[in-house]
C-alpha cells in the first residue's frame, strides 16, 4: 500500500517532509515567542535609559543654569569691575565661600589679566585664553563654558562658567568667572542612578573627557577616551538618543544619552546606562525553559520518523555510496542496483553513476595523453631562470620549478610543505593579502613586487605575476629576481633627496636658505591663525659688518658668520625653532607657539651667548662682534598677507634697534 505513495515521491519531497512535520511547528514556537520576548524587553530597556538620560541632563544642567543666573546678578554689582580693587575682591570672596560648587571666582579685563580673584592675590593671566577671547570678543555669548582642565589656582579638575561684564561705551570691559567643584556634578550622577542599578556618566564630547561618573572608575577627572564607542556615539548624535555599546569599564550596556544645555554653551553630554546581561537575563531563562520543551517534543519526532528515513533515505544512499567508492577506486565494473519502488532521484543516480562507469573506462587512456603534455611543459618550466610555481585551489604548492635554488637557496621539495606567507617580509604581507583578493576576485595579477627571504637570512627583491588556470581554479605563479633593479632605483631616490637637502641649505653656514625659510614661515603663519596659538619672528643683522670685511678680509667674516650660525643653532633648540641665514650678514629666526615677551628672551639670549664670544672687531664702537635684532609676534593674518606683515614688523623692529645705538633688540 506505501510503495506506490513512496515511489511518487522524489528525494526533496520527502526530506521536506521530514524536516517540516517533525521541525517547522515547534521552531517557529520557538523563535516566534523568543523574538517578541527579546524585542519588547530592549524596547522598554531603551525607553527606560533613554528618560533618565533626560532627567539626569535636565539635573546635571540646572547646576550651570543656576551658575548663569549668579554671575548674571554679579556681574552687575557696582563694586564687580574688570579694574579690581579691594571691594571687588571683598564681594567675589564672599559669594564663592556662599556657594561651596565652585573652586574659584574672580573677574579678568579684556586682555585676559585676572584683576580680581577669591583666592589670588595678585595679577596674572587667565588660565584658559580661549575662553576668555570667546567671551570679550564682539558678538561672542554672553555666557560660555569652557573645556575640561585643571584649575591654576586651585589644582582641582574643573569647569570654568565665564559671562561677560556690562559694556562700557559700546565694549566690553572684560568677564566674570567661576570654576566648579566637579564633585558636585558626581553627587548629582549618583543621585539619579536609580540606587547605583543605572551607569551615569557626564562626558565632555568632543574630546571624549569623563567629567563624572557613579559608580565611579579606578581613572583621574578628565581622562581622554576619544576612540571609546560611547563617545563616537556622543560625537554623531549631539542631540541625544540611544545606543547598545561596551560601556566604559568594558561591560556590555544600553546606553541613554542626552546633551547638558545648548550646544554653542555646553559641549558636555551625559549618558545612563543599563547591561545589557541584566536586561536580557529573564528573556534568556524563558527562552531556556522553552528551548528545553522544544527539545524534548523534538526527541519524540525524531524517534517516529528514524524509521522511515532508514528504509527510504539512508539504506538506498549508503548503496550508491559503496557503488561509488568501487568505481572511484578503479573498479569501473561495478554496477548499481535498487528496489524499483525507491525515488526517482535515486533510481537516475544509479543510472548515471553505471554510465560514469563506461565513460572513466574511456578516459583512462585520455589521462596518459594528458600526463605525456604535462610532462613537455614542466620540461620548460625547469629550464627558465624565472621561478614558476603552481598552487592548488585550496592555496597548496603543488609544484615549485628548479629556479628557487638560484633565486632563494631552497630546494623545489622544501617549497612545496611553506606557505607563501613564510617566504614574504613581515612588512610585505599585506601585498600577499591583496594579490590573494585580486585572484580571488576572478583577475590575473602582473608585476607585483616585494621581499622574499633567502635560505640565508637575506631578502631578495621579487616581482610577481599570477595567472589563473581555467576551469580547476588552480593558479601559476612566475617570480623573477628584481633586486638588483630595485638597488639601482634606491641609488638614485638616496641622489634626489641629498639634492632636495642642498636646494635648501645655506652651504657657508649649514643653516636654512632664505627659500626653506619662505616656505617654512608660510606654513606656520597657516598653523598659528587655525590654532590661534602665537607665532614670533627674530630677523638679526650684524652691526658692521662691511667694516669687519675690511678690516679682517672676506674668508674671517665668513668664518665670523659661521661662528654667529652656531650660537643661533645652540640657543634655538626647540623641535619647533628654525634659523635661516636670509642674505649677506642678515639672519632670521621662526619660532612657534611663542609670544612676544618670550621671543624677546631668545633674542637678548643670542646677543648675550655672541658677545660672550668676544670676537674682536676693531670697525665697531663696540670693539667686538654684536649683533641687532629685531623681534616681531603675529595676533592675527588674512590670506597671504600674514607672513610679509610679520617679516615686515620684524624688519622694523630690527631698524629701531640700528637706530638706537646698535647691539641690542628691540621689538
Amino acid at each position: 500500500m506505501l510503495q506506490p505513495i513512496l515511489k511518487k515521491l522524489g528525494v526533496r519531497e520527502r526530506l521536506l517532509l521530514l524536516i517540516l512535520g517533525s521541525t517547522l511547528p515547534l521552531a517557529a514556537l520557538l523563535l516566534g515567542g523568543s523574538i517578541i520576548d527579546y524585542r519588547e524587553t530592549l524596547g522598554r530597556a531603551r525607553m527606560e535609559v533613554r528618560e533618565a538620560a533626560n532627567l539626569a541632563a535636565s539635573r546635571e544642567s540646572n547646576v550651570f543654569l543656576e551658575a548663569r543666573t549668579l554671575l548674571g546678578s554679579l556681574r552687575v554689582l557696582p563694586e564687580v569691575s574688570a579694574l579690581g580693587g579691594v571691594a571687588c575682591e571683598t564681594a567675589i570672596t564672599r559669594v564663592r565661600a556662599e556657594n561651596p560648587q565652585f573652586n574659584t571666582m574672580g573677574v579678568f579685563d579684556a586682555n585676559g589679566m585676572i584683576t580680581c580673584h577669591s583666592s589670588l592675590r595678585r595679577q596674572q593671566l587667565f588660565g584658559d585664553p580661549g575662553l576668555a577671547v570667546k567671551v570679550v570678543a564682539a558678538g561672542g555669548p554672553d555666557f560660555a563654558l569652557s573645556k575640561f582642565q585643571i584649575g591654576k589656582a586651585s589644582g582641582k579638575p574643573t569647569v570654568i562658567a565665564a559671562m561677560a561684564l556690562p559694556r562700557v561705551n559700546g565694549r566690553t570691559t572684560g568677564a566674570i568667572f567661576a570654576s566648579f567643584n566637579l564633585d558636585r556634578l558626581s553627587d548629582i550622577a549618583k543621585d539619579v542612578s536609580a540606587g547605583g542599578t543605572h551607569v551615569v556618566s557626564l562626558i565632555e564630547a568632543e574630546a571624549g573627557r569623563l567629567i563624572a561618573r557613579h559608580p565611579p572608575l579606578p581613572m583621574a577627572f578628565g581622562t581622554a577616551l576619544p576612540d571609546h564607542p560611547l563617545v563616537r556615539f556622543m560625537q554623531s548624535s549631539r542631540l541625544g538618543g540611544v545606543t547598545e555599546s561596551p560601556g566604559l569599564d568594558g561591560i556590555e550596556r544600553i546606553e541613554g544619552v542626552a546633551p547638558l544645555l545648548a550646544s554653542d554653551i555646553s559641549d558636555l553630554m551625559i549618558a545612563v546606562g543599563m547591561a545589557r546581561d541584566d536586561v536580557l537575563r529573564p528573556v534568556r531563562l524563558r527562552a531556556i525553559l522553552v528551548g528545553s520543551f522544544v527539545a524534548l517534543a523534538l526527541l519524540v519526532v525524531f524517534l517516529a520518523t528514524w524509521w522511515l528515513g532508514q528504509l527510504t533515505q539512508l539504506k538506498p544512499i549508503k548503496h550508491l555510496t559503496d557503488t561509488s567508492l568501487r568505481i572511484g577506486s578503479g573498479d569501473f565494473a561495478a554496477r548499481a542496483s535498487l528496489e524499483p519502488w525507491q525515488a526517482p532521484e535515486f533510481l537516475r543516480l544509479a543510472e548515471t553513476l553505471d554510465d560514469m562507469a563506461v565513460k572513466l573506462a574511456r578516459g583512462k587512456e585520455a589521462e596518459r595523453e594528458v600526463a605525456r603534455s604535462q610532462a613537455r611543459y614542466r620540461i620548460l618550466a625547469e629550464n627558465t631562470a624565472d621561478l614558476v610555481t603552481l598552487i592548488d585551489s585550496s592555496g597548496k604548492r603543488v609544484y615549485v620549478s628548479p629556479a628557487s635554488r638560484d633565486m632563494l637557496g631552497y630546494e623545489p621539495d622544501e617549497m612545496l610543505d611553506m606557505p607563501p606567507q613564510a617566504l614574504a617580509h613581515t612588512a610585505d604581507l599585506p601585498i600577499l593579502g591583496k594579490i590573494k583578493a585580486t585572484l580571488e576576485a576572478g583577475t590575473n595579477v602582473t608585476n607585483v613586487q616585494y621581499r622574499a627571504r633567502h635560505r640565508e637570512g637575506h631578502y631578495v627583491w621579487v616581482e610577481v605575476s599570477g595567472r589563473i588556470v581555467e576551469g580547476d581554479g588552480d593558479v601559476v605563479f612566475l617570480m623573477r629576481d628584481i633586486s638588483k633593479r630595485k638597488q639601482a632605483e634606491e641609488r638614485l631616490e638616496e641622489t634626489n633627496l641629498r639634492l632636495v637637502d642642498l636646494a635648501s641649505t645655506d652651504s657657508l653656514t649649514g643653516l636654512a636658505n632664505r627659500r626653506a625659510f619662505d616656505e617654512r614661515l608660510l606654513d606656520e603663519v597657516a598653523r598659528s591663525v587655525r590654532d590661534g596659538e602665537g607665532l614670533s619672528v627674530i630677523m638679526i643683522d650684524v652691526d658692521r659688518f662691511k667694516a669687519y670685511n675690511d678690516t679682517y678680509g672676506h674668508p674671517a667674516g665668513d668664518e665670523c658668520l659661521r661662528k654667529i650660525a652656531e650660537v643661533l643653532k645652540s640657543e634655538l633648540r626647540r623641535p619647533g625653532d628654525m634659523a635661516a641665514r636670509y642674505g649677506g650678514e642678515e639672519f632670521v629666526a621662526i619660532l612657534p607657539k611663542t609670544d612676544l615677551a618670550s621671543a624677546f628672551r631668545r633674542a637678548e639670549a643670542i646677543m648675550k651667548a655672541l658677545s660672550a664670544l668676544e670676537l674682536p672687531h676693531a670697525g665697531s664702537e663696540f670693539n667686538t662682534v654684536s649683533v641687532s635684532s629685531g623681534v616681531a609676534t603675529l595676533r592675527s593674518a588674512h590670506g597671504s598677507r600674514g607672513a610679509a606683515d610679520l617679516l615686515a614688523a620684524a624688519d622694523d623692529a630690527l631698524y629701531a634697534a640700528k637706530a638706537a645705538g646698535r647691539n641690542r633688540v628691540a621689538a
